[in-house]
This record gives C-alpha cells, structure tokens and sequence, in this order.
C-alpha cells in the first residue's frame, strides 16, 4: 500500500460551468481528498486554468488524470508533487 502524498493537478479546462463541473465531478467519484481548489485565467482566450491539490498515492493520481483527460471540456493536465 503506497503513502498518501499531497499532488497539484493543474487542468486546462474550457471556461464554462459545464466543463468546470466534469472535471470537479470526476474528482469526486474518484473519491480524492481535496485539500484546495484554485481557478483562474487560462493561457488562451476561452480556457481557464484550475489547479487542485489533492491527498492520494501516486497510482490513484494517475488513474485520476488519465480519466480527467478523457473528459470534455479538459484540454490538458500535468501534475505535480508537492
């Protein structure tokens, strides 16, 4: 069993509600334990930039950003170790 660590997701999403709300909901089936969640202006016109660090292990952060890349509305994600 891995150590949870803490981990900045930085996603790309397009800025609108809808889009917003895919990528929090799929944080939430994840069942990922945020521990705070940023949102701001994104590098292009339309996109916003929403950062998330979250409480996990390393394979669950990755099962998480490959699913999160595969939502509509998300253009790209990276993710950090903090």
């Amino acid at each position: 069993m891995s150590v949870p660590m803490a981990y900045a997701l930085s996603l790309h999403v397009d800025q609108d509600l809808l889009a917003l709300g895919r990528a929090i909901g799929e944080l939430r089936r994840r069942n990922l334990k945020v521990s705070a969640i940023t949102l701001g202006p994104g590098a292009d016109a339309g996109q916003a930039r929403l950062t998330v660090i979250v409480d996990a292990d390393e394979g669950t952060v990755e099962m998480a950003m490959r699913k999160l890349l595969k939502v509509s509305g998300v253009r790209g994600a990276m993710r950090e170790l903090q």
